[in-house]
């Protein structure tokens, strides 16, 4: 996901906070710290609901916290307010 995000410099990520081998929290703290990546908004999912999650996800840098399964038109809704406008 690093690797990607910074070959592609995405409009916006979401990310999946619980993923194998690297803590989701620590790919946050990676993107917010290296200039290319900054300023990317991050969209963080996880299954756990509560207060010290939802902080720690916000303290990293994402955007927006969500616990899963998110409706639609909350994601949407929230890519909408998130998204970097594309140059042009």
């Amino acid at each position: 996901a690093l690797r990607l995000a910074r070959l592609e410099l995405p409009d916006l990520v979401v990310l999946d906070m619980g993923l194998p081998g690297i803590d989701g929290l620590e790919v946050v703290r990676t993107l917010r710290a290296e200039p290319p990546t900054a300023a990317i908004p991050v969209l963080a999912l996880t299954g756990r609901d509560d207060d010290d999650t939802r902080r720690s996800c916000l303290e990293a840098g994402c955007a927006a916290f969500f616990v899963k399964p998110i409706p639609t038109q909350h994601l949407l809704r929230a890519v909408g307010e998130h998204i970097r406008p594309t140059g042009g």
